[in-house]
């Protein structure tokens, strides 16, 4: 993949990103799934970002999934008070296995509104394509060593779409038992072509747990 990097001045932070999760399955085809993650920034000083997700997910078929989510999100701003933002998702993933490996992709549509009669352009949404790539290696074990790589397109700049960030991050699922599982990740985040854009060494740690 070819891109032009931006010779703006860098902005490097280093971060820490907390998640928890909850997985349910409503019979053999749905699926629903709940998030909370809070992203620290700053250097890890001050909680940048706060934000609940749920996803209805649907089994097409052994190997296919589609989902369609919402994500409300505390963003902070300068002033130390918080942008909320309301998000929508839609998913479609592939997975497969091949021998030890198992590989998938998901690629999403989102579409985000900030401050909803708080600003003068509310009305306007922000969209995005993201494309997320994850390949995961069975061990035998309770330990899962996984690596993916994401990039973000942005659908509405002025200019016209444009592809502004990618996102790489590698780690370990640990399975507690047949319902808890932990993970341990870090994360290279950058954007590109923009002004100023800034790069994310992130430290991810999770907790999941299966209903």
């Amino acid at each position: 993949m070819a891109c032009s990097f931006s010779l703006e001045a860098q902005v490097n932070d280093a971060g820490l990103w907390t998640s928890m999760g909850l997985q349910s399955d409503l019979g053999k085809k749905f699926s629903l799934d709940g998030d909370v993650e809070f992203r620290f920034n700053e250097n890890v000083t001050e909680l940048g970002t706060v934000y609940g997700e749920a996803l209805l997910g649907y089994k097409l078929n052994k190997r296919w999934e589609a989902s369609i989510g919402y994500r409300m999100i505390g963003k902070r701003r300068y002033d130390d008070s918080y942008s909320i933002r309301h998000r929508a998702l839609l998913n479609l993933s592939y997975k497969k296995k091949f021998d030890k490996i198992t590989a998938s992709i998901r690629a999403r549509y989102q579409s985000q509104y900030s401050d909803i009669n708080r600003s003068d352009n509310w009305r306007v949404p922000d969209d995005y394509f993201r494309l997320k790539s994850t390949f995961k290696y069975d061990t035998d074990t309770k330990w899962t060593p996984f690596v993916s790589a994401e990039t973000f397109y942005n659908l509405n700049p002025p200019a016209g779409p444009l592809f502004t960030e990618y996102r790489m991050s590698a780690g370990v699922e640990y399975d507690y038992s047949k319902k808890s599982s932990f993970n341990l990740g870090y994360i290279f985040d950058r954007e590109v072509n923009v002004p100023n854009p800034w790069t994310n060494y992130v430290v991810s740690i999770g907790w999941s747990y299966k209903l």
